[in-house]
């Protein structure tokens, strides 16, 4: 295994366990302890770490994620609105990448009844049945399939975003601060970099829970996003931010 492959899978196993320790993962990776402190002191090096005597736990600024299906019944109304307002942004024959998330998902339930003729790429599961059921063009993306949230995700599926150019990315995002959007695992991270890379416009779907969080990696600055669509305004600092930016701020209210 490479080292960026093991350091990609110690934070995975942290994401479960919080804490992880240098006997365990030598044993887990057939490796060396030498190999796994190297390891523990590259990921500390960028913040996504904590070091302790024997191991590493997730820095305390750090925040985890609520599973999808808890999501699924927080801040509903908020998100059926946004959802709601964001399909104004969309023609009839677009193409667009949408990635994992409850409003994500909430848009299309309403997108594939609103709209027709589009071409969507994504890595979900849930969405691609609900734009199948209509006349729509659906690529479901392949990689490590994980049930708990229906969706592909690793090396395969970001491989696979590159086959594709779309006018549109719409993303729900792990969370919003002053210094942009970002995630909470890797893999969901460096799958929606891929598809906003490959997208002529990006669209963030975010409601107020999102904001003033921190995430573990960053995925995109305000710059990269052309329209934010969320429910409340914006603090201060990210409101300073956004001024200085190119994004168009919208109020689903």
């Amino acid at each position: 295994m490479r080292p960026l492959q093991r350091q990609q899978a110690i934070l995975k196993q942290l994401e479960k366990e919080e804490r992880v320790f240098v006997d365990e993962l030598t044993e887990m990776f057939d490796t060396s302890g030498e190999t796994i402190r190297r390891d523990l002191n590259v990921l500390a090096k960028k913040g996504l770490v904590r070091k302790f005597h024997g191991g590493a736990s997730l820095p305390p600024i750090l925040e985890k994620e609520n599973g999808f299906t808890t999501r699924l019944s927080e801040a509903i109304d908020e998100k059926k609105r946004i959802a709601h307002y964001t399909v104004g942004l969309i023609e009839d024959g677009s193409s667009l990448f949408m990635d994992t998330g409850t409003t994500t998902l909430l848009l299309a339930q309403e997108l594939a009844q609103a709209k027709k003729h589009l071409t969507v790429i994504t890595s979900s599961t849930q969405i691609a049945t609900e734009f199948a059921q209509y006349d729509h063009q659906v690529y479901l993306l392949g990689g490590e399939f994980h049930p708990e949230s229906s969706q592909s995700l690793g090396l395969m599926a970001t491989r696979q975003i590159k086959l594709f150019n779309a006018q549109y990315l719409i993303s729900t995002i792990g969370t919003i601060d002053s210094n942009g959007a970002a995630d909470f695992t890797l893999e969901e991270a460096e799958l929606t970099k891929t598809m906003a890379e490959q997208a002529q416009q990006v669209i963030v779907v975010a409601d107020h829970s999102k904001f003033n969080r921190s995430a573990m990696f960053q995925v995109l600055s305000f710059n990269q996003i052309d329209h934010l669509v969320t429910d409340e305004p914006l603090s201060v600092d990210i409101a300073e931010k956004v001024e200085q930016s190119s994004l168009n701020l919208h109020l689903a209210d």
